[in-house]
């Protein structure tokens, strides 16, 4: 497939479009902050004249493109793709930046999805040329599987590292980079060092919480014989661990409730729909047999998938 080096991409954070040259003064004004710069050898990028140069080199080079934020439609940033071969079957992503307010990983982790997945429908490699100083960059590409050329490449702002990722390396991360990804939480449940469990794990964007018993802050359970109050409270419990991982109960996909009496199954629905009436996933309440504890009338589990906001 041919690869065109100005598409327009659009994600859930931000969109990406052509650079314009109209785009001069917003892009400036987010260029304008000396820290965005601060580890990048041009580290005057932050000045006019400076900037101005760099600007005009990303219109002539028929490959830069400015990054739009979804909810404000202000400029974020930019980047650029560079030197497609053909032969080689690659291509090289680079010059990009993004306002401070849009560093953490969310927004600079879409766009390079971005520009990877477009990049991969046309080419076998994508290069990353960063500055042997830049170790946040270096690091951020090596956290997606890319590897270091030999040498350096010497560059007009001091020498660079190139480091090659390529589409089956991209597709495929190793046990090591998805790992790095997980994150969990413990609520301090009696139970959870007993039978070694996390309160709720994420992977990526995905958010699995465990059976949720009601118990309060000190262990012990609440709203004995009264399976709405025991319901609320083992949503509240997952919820907070939800909340305790980047997302919310407006994320919540599928939720399970299990009974020790089915009969209750109208109760706990009520306050199952006290929390999620407007979210509205997918439900599955079941019978069981018991729980640990005699007095736990209900347990709940819940997934997510986090959302871009």
């Amino acid at each position: 497939m041919p690869f065109d080096p100005q598409p327009v991409l659009a994600g859930d954070l931000l969109t990406l479009r052509p650079l314009r040259p109209g785009d001069w003064e917003a892009l400036y004004a987010v260029a304008s902050d000396p820290l965005i710069w601060a580890q990048h050898p041009a580290a005057d990028r932050y000045r006019p004249n400076v900037f101005r140069a760099f600007f005009d080199d990303a219109i002539a080079s028929g490959g830069a493109l400015v990054a739009l934020d979804n909810a404000t439609g202000a400029v974020i940033g930019s980047s650029r793709f560079h030197g497609y071969d053909a032969e080689a079957s690659e291509v090289e992503i680079g010059w990009s930046f993004l306002a401070r307010a849009c560093w953490g990983g969310r927004y600079n982790g879409e766009m390079k999805r971005l520009m990877l997945t477009h990049a991969f429908g046309s080419v076998h490699t994508v290069l990353f040329v960063i500055g042997v100083g830049n170790r946040r960059s270096q690091a951020a590409v090596e956290k997606i599987g890319g590897m270091r050329r030999p040498g350096t490449r010497p560059g007009a702002n001091g020498p660079s590292y190139v480091y090659a990722l390529t589409a089956a390396t991209y597709a495929a991360p190793s046990r090591e980079q998805r790992m790095s990804d997980r994150q969990s939480v413990s609520t301090g449940s009696p139970y959870e060092p007993i039978i070694g469990l996390a309160r709720a794990v994420r992977i990526g964007n995905v958010v699995a919480v465990a059976g949720t018993a009601p118990l309060d802050a000190d262990g012990k359970t609440v709203g004995k014989g009264d399976v709405g109050a025991q319901t609320k409270r083992c949503f509240e419990i997952s919820i907070a661990a939800l909340e305790k991982l980047g997302a919310t109960k407006g994320d919540v996909i599928r939720t399970r409730i299990m009974l020790t009496r089915i009969d209750d199954w109208r109760a706990a629905g009520e306050a199952h729909g006290e929390f999620f009436r407007d979210v509205k996933p997918v439900n599955t309440t079941v019978q069981v047999t018991r729980f640990i504890d005699p007095d736990w009338l209900v347990e709940v589990e819940v997934d997510a998938i986090v959302s871009g906001r």
